[in-house]
């Protein structure tokens, strides 16, 4: 059986989809690759290595074969373009190689593990394959937004039902396809939703090995046979690797096996982390191997472009290990507060982790639903004033001063995907506990608005949720904030006074006492000036509270 499948990368994803076609070797299918190539990068590095059994799409044909997926590309982040793009690359298959009989898509972070043919033949005389996340307990939640199928693997057969769900699709994703929640839809995925009940012929995919991913994996059981992997007995097939970053920068550390967690290693000196808790079986049987994998494809695009670093995130070891120090002594200094029951202040009263427990699971909920919470909408809002204004680096570095439980930096990943290198610091090593157990891929420190040890020149925007709002110092609290040198500055949730400023205490959460802070206006714009700041924008929140950006006035 021969396999017709295609698939879209840029240079970013360059390395993933050089290891998603040498695993297609390697399972002995025969199958033939097209690779839509998002820029010219891609195009000519991949020009350049003469693949066996792989045809290369410029993105500029993609284009002029659909002039309605480029008149919308204005609109659309990268991301979201490439989301746009994925109903149409299936559709320029079947249409300009008309001996196709089906066309399969495929994520570029995927690795087969074995001849997919058990996928094909359970989808029998069907017209449309389509794969469901399968969650586990952990992420059921995850169906509100990335909904209950994924796009990572789907299959149309130029039938009359096929070809329907297809073009339907494209229709959809032109007409809007958004890397946010709404009305239902979300990206290019959501769409699927209803599938099994809107288009004749739809199968969905029941081969546990087939769709693995991490926020599944961990309601099967993995264990390798010979040279086989197994999920519950049967074959692992192909495996999704969302959710892995890759560092630059760090090499050094790896190869001295000094890494510290959320750090991760498995040879050929890539340094990684993925946003899931790995058991120590998924990782030995599924991510070291993907990774190997990976490493020896950067190492192969080097040898033609030594300078290639698309796709890594830098880090400075020196930031690295003085997390990593800065986080050991949260916690020893946690254990001896508990030690001593140390009573708390309102100022205090954030380390706490029952706290900690309760933003987290409001903020669950919240999630759920973003665009209907105040200060979600608020904070989004305001993040898409601040890019459509201003020529803002790619990624911009992106400090979540005060970051709690660290929600922001989901709201983030969802809306701009790929836009922000986020950090998120808090005095309370209850919540960045929190926060790296929740999303352990991203940088959370522990570090104190009176005590800072982050450079704020380093960042692009810094921003300050209900900080200020819950410090009794507060002019000293804005003074950190406003002095910074980072040219964006985001006072999120302030309450803002009738007359004079005030700190009162009040309730927070169940058990909490904290301090309330009403900022007179006045002071704010006098504290402002005084650094060279002007209030650009305002943005209701709810009541009395609002939130501000805060630029540097232009020297003349």
């Amino acid at each position: 059986m021969s396999y017709e499948f295609c698939t879209l990368f840029d240079a970013g994803y360059l390395p993933r989809g050089l290891a998603l076609y040498r695993s297609l070797v390697d399972t002995g299918a025969d199958f033939h690759l097209r690779v839509f190539c998002m820029d010219d990068a891609t195009y000519d590095l991949l020009s350049r290595m003469d693949l066996p059994r792989v045809t290369l799409i410029r993105l500029a044909d993609l284009e002029t074969f659909d002039s309605e997926l480029l008149a919308v590309k204005p609109s659309r982040t990268p991301v979201e373009y490439f989301w746009t793009a994925t109903p149409v690359v299936c559709l320029y298959c079947l249409e300009r190689e008309p001996e196709l009989a089906e066309i399969t898509y495929l994520d570029a972070d995927v690795m087969f593990f074995a001849d997919p043919r058990p996928v094909f033949d359970e989808l029998g005389s069907a017209s449309v394959l389509i794969v469901p996340h399968r969650y586990a307990p952990a992420y059921a939640n995850d169906v509100a937004t990335s909904g209950i199928y994924n796009v990572q693997f789907m299959t149309f057969r130029r039938t009359t039902d096929g070809l329907e769900a297809l073009r339907w699709w494209r229709e959809r994703c032109l007409e809007w396809c958004y890397a946010r929640v709404e009305d239902g839809k979300m990206g290019d995925q959501k769409y699927l939703d209803d599938w099994p009940e809107r288009f004749r012929g739809v199968h969905v995919l029941e081969h546990p090995g087939g769709g693995l991913a991490p926020w599944n994996v961990s309601r099967y059981t993995l264990q390798l046979r010979g040279d086989a992997v197994l999920v519950d007995g049967q074959p692992l097939i192909f495996y999704h690797y969302h959710s892995l970053t890759l560092y630059g920068g760090l090499e050094a550390l790896a190869r001295k096996r000094v890494l510290p967690p959320p750090y991760r290693s498995s040879g050929d000196g890539l340094v990684w982390t993925s946003g899931y808790p790995i058991s120590a079986a998924e990782r030995r049987l599924v991510w070291d191997p993907y990774v190997r994998r990976l490493g020896r494809a950067v190492a192969d695009v080097r040898s033609l472009d030594p300078s290639f670093d698309r796709g890594f995130v830098e880090r400075r070891p020196v930031e690295v290990v003085r997390d990593a120090a800065s986080s050991a002594l949260g916690r020893a200094r946690g254990i001896a507060r508990r030690l001593h029951g140390a009573s708390r202040s309102p100022g205090e009263s954030w380390r706490s982790r029952s706290v900690a427990r309760q933003m987290a699971k409001l903020a669950e909920q919240q999630l759920q639903a973003p665009e209907t919470v105040a200060p979600f909408s608020a904070f989004l809002q305001a993040i898409e004033a601040l890019l459509a204004d201003h020529p803002l680096p790619q990624p911009a570095r992106f400090l979540d001063f005060g970051c709690g439980i660290g929600q922001y930096s989901e709201l983030l990943e969802r809306r701009f995907p790929g836009r922000f290198d986020y950090t998120g610091c808090d005095y309370a090593e209850e919540m960045i506990a929190e926060a790296r157990a929740r999303w352990p891929g991203r940088r959370f420190v522990v570090n104190d608005v009176f005590d800072n040890k982050l450079d704020l020149d380093s960042f692009d925007v810094v921003c300050a949720s209900s900080l200020v709002d819950v410090v009794a110092d507060y002019e000293t609290a804005l003074n950190v904030l406003l002095g910074a040198g980072a040219p964006y500055v985001l006072l999120h949730r302030q309450r803002i006074a009738e007359g004079a400023s005030s700190v009162d205490v009040g309730p927070g959460y169940r058990g909490q006492q904290t301090y309330r802070v009403r900022l007179d206006f006045a002071d704010l714009e006098r504290l402002a000036a005084a650094h060279g700041r002007k209030i650009e924008r305002q943005f209701d929140v709810e009541g009395e509270i609002r939130s501000f950006l805060l630029v540097r006035r232009a020297l003349t």
